[in-house]
């Protein structure tokens, strides 16, 4: 069995998947030019804002992370399996059903239509247009 691939520590998310996730103070809150708080209360909504998020996101990894990493694993798993031994001999199956039955109807039509076809282009094929 492969060795597990070692964990970039420093850059968690190295295919940006959640570029859009921007929940740092400045990314939520703003206050226009008009609706100034005094810097007291901005530096203090940012500090409990930033802890509070923090903290909070701490606390839900160290309780959650396992077990939500536990439960992705499996889908994962589950979906691949699914996905081996499942859809890929499905759709071959379906790809070859289909193969039959195009081969039939151009059977069909080249015994049925394909008379009738060659005989109206030969019939067609004799007018000629000129100019008067």
């Amino acid at each position: 069995m492969a060795e597990p691939k070692k964990l970039d520590m420093l850059n968690r998310d190295p295919n940006s998947i959640n570029d859009e996730l921007r929940v740092r103070f400045e990314d939520v809150i703003g206050e226009p030019e008009s609706a100034h708080s005094p810097e007291c209360a901005w530096n203090c909504a940012n500090l409990c804002y930033e802890g509070g998020r923090k903290c909070c996101y701490a606390t839900l990894t160290v309780l959650c992370s396992w077990l939500c990493g536990l439960c992705w694993g499996c889908e994962f798993a589950c979906l691949t399996f699914s996905y081996i031994y499942s859809w890929t001999p499905g759709l071959k199956r379906f790809r070859l059903y289909c193969g039959m039955q195009q081969k039939f109807y151009e059977t069909c039509l080249a015994c049925c239509l394909g008379p009738c076809a060659s005989t109206c282009g030969l019939l067609l094929s004799n007018i000629k247009i000129s100019q008067g």
